[in-house]
């Protein structure tokens, strides 16, 4: 919470993408937005997503709770930032992989920014087939990366060599 120089108090507020479209008042949203950040994040692009509210000029702000402030909040827009992987990573994948050691990733990245740095870090191969573990109402749904949407993977079928999983922690 902050008083702007002309006497305005404004609530400012930033999260992921998913979180601020959850507090945001849908009108505020442009339709684009989720086809923008997975456009992002597939380039590598990590985003923050910011949103503020007008509070009234003489609120008590250490009344408020932070429902009351996360709440009725208009969509400002998008911050990207661009983060490199470190010059030495592939080779310290591939000495770990040459010593029988099994690289997996964890990032609180979107799942598609994840993906862009393994196959720049050499997790992935640049072709090797992602299969994408997601949540919709409540199930677990799968998709190949490029793909709209794939029957559940049954284990035996999975190519451990070729294919990959990836999914996000609510679906773990």
């Amino acid at each position: 919470v902050v008083r702007l120089p002309e006497g305005r108090l404004v609530a400012i507020v930033k999260g992921s993408g998913e979180n601020i479209h959850g507090i945001c008042r849908l009108a505020t949203i442009p339709e684009s937005y989720f086809d923008f950040m997975e456009a992002q994040a597939r380039k590598g692009v990590y985003q923050i997503a910011v949103g503020i509210k007008d509070l009234p000029p003489h609120t008590d702000v250490s009344k408020l709770t932070r429902d009351e402030i996360e709440s009725d909040i208009e969509f400002s827009g998008m911050l990207n930032f661009s983060n490199h992987i470190r010059e030495n990573t592939g080779d310290v994948i591939r000495e770990l992989d040459e010593a029988n050691i099994q690289s997996i990733m964890l990032t609180g990245d979107s799942l598609f920014t994840g993906i862009h740095v393994a196959r720049e870090c050499g997790l992935l191969g640049k072709r090797q087939t992602v299969i994408i573990a997601y949540l919709k109402d409540g199930k677990v749904l799968w998709t190949a990366e490029d793909v709209d949407s794939i029957s559940r993977p049954e284990v035996d079928d999975l190519n451990i060599v070729d294919d990959a999983i990836a999914m996000t922690g609510e679906t773990w």
